[in-house]
């Protein structure tokens, strides 16, 4: 087996066992942490890259697959009001059982962002930025989503980044089609103005 395929399922395996920090710290962050829930209704999904599909006697790998949605905020309080999904994934499935994965389960995961439809080139490329969003999603699925029709639900995880102008962490759900067409339901926890609070710290 190729080493850069080993890699490709063993961050899969890694991936999947990664658990939210989001529920587990809920209940010691401080007072002074705010929550919010807010959704983005997804559509008109185009494939940017079909990625590249390999086979070998541990499974089949789909990988590199991109797809890029617009995003428009269902609720007043969505960091960006409207813009543009982007998803690079990958999709495993295993030939036999392995440790935390079944043979005949598609395992999805990649990374998404959201990027607001005004958002300049800077904010675009800063690792942090007002103008954008992003995070980690997580799937399992009966069929490869990156070349079949289907529903499929999915896990999505954004780490401590900024919305709108305070910093949040948090995790949702999203709900759709295979195209990541849907909706994307989130709760976050949101950071103070640091600067005001003393003690306080993202």
């Amino acid at each position: 087996m190729k080493k850069g395929i080993f890699l490709s399922m063993s961050i899969f395996i890694l991936g999947l066992t990664i658990s939210s920090p989001f529920p587990s710290t809920a209940k010691s962050l401080p007072d002074s942490i705010t929550y919010s829930a807010f959704d983005w209704q997804i559509s008109n999904a185009q494939v940017v890259d079909p990625g590249k599909t390999m086979t070998n006697n541990k499974g089949t790998l789909t990988k590199g697959y991109i797809i890029e949605a617009a995003a428009d905020a269902v609720s007043p309080d969505a960091p960006i009001k409207k813009g543009t999904l982007r998803i690079t994934m990958s999709a495993f499935l295993p030939a036999k059982d392995m440790p935390g994965q079944k043979a005949g389960t598609w395992y999805v995961q990649g990374k998404w962002s959201i990027t607001d439809e005004n958002a300049s080139e800077t904010e675009k490329k800063a690792r942090h930025s007002e103008g954008v969003v992003r995070g980690d999603l997580f799937a399992t699925s009966n069929f490869n989503p990156c070349a079949s029709q289907g529903a499929l639900s999915a896990r999505v995880l954004f780490p401590m980044s900024l919305n709108g102008r305070v910093w949040a962490r948090g995790e949702g759900t999203f709900t759709g089609n295979e195209m990541f067409e849907g909706t994307i339901q989130m709760d976050a926890a949101l950071w103070p103005d640091v600067a005001k609070i003393k003690g306080v710290k993202p």
